[in-house]
């Protein structure tokens, strides 16, 4: 019997089922993360006053889009360079979130997520069985 069906009988790998769980409950932990530094922090802060010029975009073109006619609406955003700027930068951010999200999960749980916290699941190493 090789080692590893022997770590196998004795460690079994967590079922599949649990580590999707986790894979989502960090997702949605993610998410939420983004919402609040995106919406609360990041916008208000650095596009205040783009978010006016779209409200009053969306209020300009509000009869066309509940009539299912996006196409202008998405013109003009895409000619106002500052909205396009602001979109962007909101991509950056979510990148930027997901990747602190990683990083201080992996430095402070020595390799877990909260995901993988919340429903008791341990990475271990094969050569020293240990976290």
């Amino acid at each position: 019997m090789s080692s590893k069906a022997l770590l196998n009988l004795i460690l079994p790998p967590a079922p599949v089922g649990k580590r999707i769980l986790a894979t989502l409950c960090d997702l949605i932990l993610i998410f939420f993360l983004s919402v609040f530094v995106i919406g609360k922090l990041w916008i208000p802060v650095y596009h205040a006053d783009v978010v006016i010029q779209f409200k009053l975009l969306l209020l300009e073109y509000s009869e066309q889009l509940h009539a299912g006619q996006f196409v202008e609406f998405f013109n003009q955003i895409n000619a106002n360079k500052a909205i396009v700027d602001m979109f962007i930068s909101v991509d950056r951010v979510l990148f930027f979130v997901a990747w602190i999200y990683y990083s201080l999960n992996g430095f402070f749980l020595q390799g877990g997520r909260l995901g993988k916290q919340i429903f008791n699941l341990r990475v271990l190493k094969l050569s020293t069985l240990k976290f």
